[in-house]
This record gives structure tokens, C-alpha cells and sequence, in this order.
């Protein structure tokens, strides 16, 4: 596919048989029996881009993946209301991640790599020894109040860690994570600035085969 699929229910399902197909769309076409597949790839890439397209190709999907029909049938009914709705699926998405989001607080040291990567990965990583989670309590207030506040889980942080960050040596400072930016703070929780522009912490993890 030359583009990803539209998150309407019936794209993604449609292009999640796709690939456990293990053809192309065009390789799809084929083995569904179709002669003219350049005639027809507009069609099925319509349902992949938009959600919506010849109902023809739905069947012939669905009868070639019998297991996969309900399902399939279901996303096209759930994309047609949400057309008919005007529901755009990237916004709906967003809102969910939005409502996921929790906004904590990540002690940052100078070093950008851990030590001992092992190590840190198999005792709990950065939600252990980096991320500081906020009371709900806290986050239920005003943006300005929770600012207010902040300080004290650091000054807690630094206290208890003796001004390091374990893995990641001294440390440097405080970022408040949310959704779709963060708040800088200094090593003593002064505030420093607002960047708005989203932050992900690193990942790690250890896989034992």
C-alpha cells in the first residue's frame, strides 16, 4: 500500500486481512479471482483511503475470508454511520488518547543513555526510576495550581535519590509531561518555560528467550 489505510473501522479491517493475506492489494485482487485488476484496485483502495467503496468488493472479501465476514461487515455498517455522521475517525482517535493521557512528571540527567541498560530495563525502567506520577488529587486542579505544586514532588525526588538520577547521573532537571507539550523546570523546581510541542520519554524493555 502506498499509503496507511484510514482509521474507519472498515479500512483498517480490510487492510488488516490484506496483510495477514500476505499480498499486496493488487496480489489480493488476484487471488479473489479478478481478471482486469487495474479496473478494480481504484475500488478497493477507495475502502483502504476512505472507508467506502463497491459494495462488490466487501463480498468478494468476505466470502474468500468467510471468518473474517462478520467482522468485516460489522466495520463497514460502523463507518457508514460515523460517514453519514460526519465523524472524523483521526479526530476520534485523538480525543481517546487525549482522555487516556495521564501528565506526569520525569526527572531528566545528564546523560541521555542509561548505564547498565540491562539492568535498568529488568527493575522497572524509566516508570521506576524516572517518572514521578502526580496525585489525582493534583491533577483535577487549575494548570496554574498544579504549577504550584510541582515542586514539592521534585524537591521529594531529589531528596530521596541525592540529587541523581539513577542510570542517568546528575541530575539536571524536571519536565511536567502533557498531551501536547511540557512544562520546563530547573534541578531546584524553579520554573523554566513552556514548549509547546509534544514530548515522549524514551522506552526500554528486556526480552528473555
Amino acid at each position: 500500500m502506498s499509503r496507511s489505510a484510514s482509521l474507519y473501522p472498515a479500512s483498517q479491517v480490510i487492510a488488516q486481512i490484506v496483510r495477514n493475506s500476505g499480498y499486496s492489494p493488487t496480489g489480493l485482487l488476484w487471488a479473489l479471482g479478478y481478471t482486469d485488476v487495474d479496473a478494480e484496485l481504484p475500488g478497493l483502495e477507495s475502502w483502504l483511503m476512505n472507508g467506502e467503496g463497491p459494495r462488490s468488493v466487501i463480498a468478494e472479501i468476505a466470502a474468500a475470508y468467510p471468518d473474517e465476514a462478520q467482522g468485516l461487515y460489522r466495520a463497514v455498517a460502523e463507518t457508514k454511520v460515523m460517514i453519514a455522521d460526519g465523524v472524523d475517525p483521526a479526530e476520534l482517535e485523538r480525543a481517546k488518547e487525549i482522555a487516556r493521557f495521564v501528565p506526569f512528571l520525569l526527572a531528566v540527567g545528564e546523560r541521555r543513555v542509561p548505564t547498565q541498560i540491562c539492568i535498568f530495563g529488568v527493575s522497572g525502567s524509566f516508570e521506576r526510576w524516572c517518572i514521578i506520577r502526580i496525585p489525582h488529587r493534583i491533577l483535577k486542579r487549575r494548570v496554574e495550581e498544579q504549577l504550584a505544586w510541582m515542586p514539592r514532588l521534585m524537591a521529594r525526588y531529589k531528596r530521596r535519590n541525592e540529587g541523581m538520577v539513577p542510570f542517568f547521573g546528575r541530575l539536571v532537571g524536571f519536565k511536567l509531561i502533557q498531551f501536547g507539550g511540557y512544562y520546563q523546570f530547573d534541578v531546584d523546581g524553579r520554573l523554566v518555560e513552556h514548549v509547546d510541542k509534544p514530548f515522549r520519554p524514551g522506552e526500554c524493555w528486556v526480552e528473555l528467550r
